[in-house]
């Protein structure tokens, strides 16, 4: 089998037309062989993995001819990349019940480009939702990515971690799978100069800000990570610049203070919004080392850059009035006049 697409969502019309104008017959969807001819309506939110089926040969050592010639077209249409199923015997009598609940096979995959020669495991290409605990690709299976061992918590409920934390009353415990690190083994042994993703989001804001800074690329790497890490030290200078340098880049938006998530543009739950995105009446809950640092006005320069970096909204200070007319500012709710008298909020 030849994996022609890996978890993508659509409605695959034309790869069928393909696959029918190459002479085959079916193609294999979500584990299931399906008519090119008759291609079904897929759904086209739902994510599918169509595998392209080349060849049907038993390993045996007078077919390796067979075997050669099918292994050959299957990397070349799976870009390196090979599924084998077996046994081929309930593909068999699938075929012959036409019932395609008994084609049960495992499936085994095999790479020229991403195998370990240790253990002759292969893997599939780096997705960037394998580095991501709020998707499937990259989860930790114990957890569902929410890094504890959370009893009756499942796939399904991923994502809504910040209501069980209300009333969840047994202690909490670490995921014995990622050790709190929310990904899967696969992910986290992925590494960048000797250091994987969880490594990186521990760091509090003002280590990880130099570590980016430090940077030294050059050639491929230069093209590939330009515009990923000025974007990476723009949020780290802002964060940093309203008194946050403290704090972990994996820290729970539910473990937030008050002050913390406004300063940071999140708001935990329950935390009603105040009249401007900071109220200058709200208490600053954050460390006094962190008020200290921080001017009692906002930084008009940080600002500024958030508007022209590309920051979908500008953050105002704990302390200072909302006095802004500007309409870009879009937590502030300061009445206005119009040039007719009338009466606005922004």
């Amino acid at each position: 089998m030849a994996p022609l697409v890996v978890a993508r969502k659509g409605y695959y019309t034309d790869l069928a037309k393909w696959a029918a104008a190459k002479g085959y017959t079916h193609l294999r969807v979500d584990g299931e062989f399906l008519p090119t001819a008759r291609w079904p309506r897929l759904d086209r939110f739902h994510e599918h993995t169509i595998e392209l089926p080349v060849a049907d040969v038993q390993a045996r050592p007078d077919n390796e001819a067979e075997l050669r010639n099918g292994l050959t077209q299957a990397l070349e249409f799976g870009k390196g990349v090979v599924h084998v199923l077996s046994p081929l015997d309930a593909l068999a009598e699938a075929m012959a019940k036409n019932d395609p609940a008994l084609a049960e096979m495992a499936v085994a995959v095999y790479s020229t480009k991403r195998a370990c020669p240790s253990c002759s495991r292969s893997f599939p290409e780096l997705d960037p939702r394998l580095f991501s605990f709020n998707s499937k690709h990259g989860w930790c299976p114990g957890c569902f990515g929410t890094g504890l061992a959370l009893s009756g918590f499942d796939a399904e409920q991923s994502g809504e971690e910040i209501w069980w934390n209300e009333w969840y009353e047994e202690t909490e415990q670490v995921c014995p799978s990622c050790n709190g690190q929310r990904l899967n083994a696969e992910a986290l042994a992925v590494r960048y100069r000797d250091r994987n993703i969880a490594a990186t989001t521990r760091l509090p804001v003002g280590e990880a800000s130099l570590l980016f800074k430090s940077l030294a690329l050059g050639g491929r790497e230069a093209e590939i990570a330009r515009d990923c890490v000025a974007e990476l030290i723009s949020r780290l200078d802002f964060l940093r610049e309203v008194g946050l340098d403290y704090l972990a880049l994996d820290r729970a938006a539910p473990t937030l203070s008050g002050g913390e998530a406004s300063a940071s543009g999140l708001r935990p739950a329950g935390l009603q919004p105040a009249r401007c995105l900071l109220h200058p009446g709200r208490a600053d809950d954050r460390p006094a080392s962190a008020r200290q640092r921080r001017p009692a006005r906002y930084p008009r320069q940080t600002g500024g850059e958030g508007k022209h970096a590309g920051r979908s909204r500008a953050r105002r200070g704990h302390d200072s009035p909302c006095r802004s007319r500007d309409r870009s500012w879009p937590g502030c709710r300061q009445p206005w006049r119009s040039r007719g008298g009338d009466r606005h909020r922004g």
